[in-house]
């Protein structure tokens, strides 16, 4: 198998996360620049902007506030359009792989990066411009569905395992553990 042979297709969590970065970015732009009284509005809103809209919903089903996540997120959105327009582009990013084939995918990335573009905001269309270099690796999802997450939460697992053997005594058991990182956790007796 040559290089050329090989295809390379853009993890949906890399792209998201990039998204997320963006909106971050543009959430911290917009924070310095308003007053005292208009920068109230934004605080605390970091992981109301992140999360998705259904997430938003279950956990006000499930955990009530006093004033709803969803009803703050509104209130944000209102007080600050280009947070809104951000906002509203991570949304529709999020649908790009819920489309039924890659052709539709295709347009559905054509038409988002065009929106993009129409928001005159730095961080934003840096992304665009990222996302649109690499099209055909983000579309070929479509031809190889494949996510890292499995992948991810191994190395999550891994760099917890590593912390936790700062104390073992020696590394058969710290490789024995690598091996069974997937069982029930060890006790150690007498410790």
């Amino acid at each position: 198998m040559t290089p050329k042979d090989v295809k390379v297709v853009f993890d949906k969590f890399h792209v998201v996360a990039l998204m997320n970065k963006v909106i971050e970015d543009v959430r911290r732009a917009e924070q310095s620049r308003l007053d005292d009284e208009e920068r109230k509005v934004l605080k605390g809103s970091r992981f109301l902007l992140l999360y998705g809209i259904e997430n938003l919903v279950k956990m006000d089903e499930t955990q009530p506030l006093v004033v709803p996540r969803l009803e703050r997120l509104e209130a944000l959105l209102e007080a600050n359009q280009t947070l809104y327009e951000v906002y509203v582009l991570k949304e529709e990013l999020r649908w790009l792989w819920s489309h039924p084939d890659k052709e539709r995918a295709g347009q559905f990335l054509d038409q988002w990066l065009l929106d993009a573009k129409q928001i005159d905001q730095p961080d934003i269309q840096r992304l665009a411009r990222t996302l649109a270099t690499h099209r055909e690796q983000i579309l070929a999802y479509y031809d190889e569905p494949i996510t890292t997450g499995p992948l991810e939460g191994l190395n999550n697992k891994l760099k917890v395992l590593k912390r936790v053997a700062y104390g073992y005594r020696d590394t058969a058991f710290f490789q024995l553990r690598v091996l069974f990182i997937h069982e029930v956790g060890t006790k150690v007796v007498g410790v």
